[in-house]
C-alpha cells in the first residue's frame, strides 16, 4: 500500500531518521525512509481494530493504542 492511500493519517512521528505513520482504519504503521519515503516496513494485519490518540515512542520503540485499550509496540534496530 503507497502512502497516498492512507485514510485519515495519524500525525507522523520521526525517530532516526525514520518516518512512521499510520491511519486510524485498518491500521497499519509503515515505517519511511526519512530521506527518499521509500517504505522501509509494514505492521501487514498485526494490528485489529481502529487505531486511537497518536503515535509515540523514542529510541527504538514506537506504540500505536487502539479503541478497543491495547497497546502495540513495534522495536527497530538502532545504529551505535
Amino acid at each position: 500500500m503507497d502512502i497516498a492511500e492512507l485514510t485519515l493519517p495519524l500525525a507522523p512521528m520521526i525517530i532516526n531518521g525514520v518516518v512512521f505513520v499510520t491511519s486510524p482504519y485498518p491500521p497499519v504503521l509503515r515505517a519511511l525512509d526519512g530521506t527518499t519515503g521509500q517504505p522501509l516496513w509494514d505492521s501487514g494485519k498485526t494490528i485489529p481494530g481502529v487505531a486511537s490518540g497518536g503515535l509515540s515512542g523514542g529510541s527504538s520503540q514506537i506504540y500505536l493504542s487502539t479503541q478497543d485499550g491495547t497497546i502495540y509496540a513495534f522495536g527497530f534496530p538502532i545504529e551505535h
